[in-house]
């Protein structure tokens, strides 16, 4: 790709972004269909979703208006896909083949102001609201509605606004042993916005769901 012109270049991302976000939406549709309803039984049985929440099987397909949801996640999955490398697919074009080989590795100038005020207003209003709700209404923490709710904004400030900035000085405090451990700490810790990256929508998912705060009324 050195010698590559920027209309190539585009045609070369593109290429890939087309048909890897086919690949992947098609599959998603195909394991939401498989997965949809025995994801609806066990939330059933956790006790999560009421007695009559139901997922019915539906036809990749079908007419049926049911349909819907699968093609709003392949069409938006595929235009996420091509949206993201068409914005690197630029960038790549304006970069000439000497720039590309003196380029360094390392990630610099990851966190604009803009992004730092962000997280830290959001930092702060996490943090704020935690310490109000401890000083008023102490006993309110314990509700599912707050201890599920109110942590997603400081997951959000740290996960999804500060996480680059954050990632150099984790990656440091952790020591993996051996040269495979050394590689993948110095590896994070050079492409923070990777990391960054991958790291920001397992802690989304790993938080507590707010569709946990739902319990069955006793009769």
């Amino acid at each position: 790709m050195v010698g590559a012109t920027p209309g190539q270049v585009r045609r070369q991302l593109l290429g890939e972004a087309l048909a890897v976000g086919v690949t992947a939406s098609v599959a998603g549709c195909v394991l939401g269909a498989w997965g949809g309803p025995r994801l609806g039984v066990a939330l059933v049985d956790a006790g999560i979703a009421p007695p009559w929440f139901t997922v019915s099987g539906v036809s990749l397909l079908t007419s049926a208006p049911l349909s819907w949801p699968f093609q709003l996640a392949f069409w938006t999955g595929l235009l996420v896909a091509l949206t993201g490398a068409w914005a690197a697919s630029r960038r790549a074009g304006h970069i000439t083949p000497a720039e590309a080989l003196r380029d360094a590795s390392v990630d610099s100038g990851v966190m604009p102001w803009s992004r730092r005020l962000t997280g830290a207003a959001l930092l702060a209003c996490g943090l704020g609201l935690l310490l109000w709700t401890l000083v008023t209404d102490p006993s309110s923490l314990l509700k599912r509605k707050t201890y599920t709710v109110q942590p997603m904004i400081l997951i959000t400030a740290a996960a999804a606004a500060l996480a680059p900035l954050l990632v150099r000085p984790v990656v440091r405090a952790v020591r993996l042993p051996g040269a495979v451990g050394l590689l993948v700490r110095e590896n994070c810790a050079a492409s923070v916005r990777r990391t960054a990256a991958v790291a920001a929508p397992v802690l989304v998912n790993s938080s507590p769901s707010p569709g946990a705060c739902w319990a069955p009324r006793r009769p």
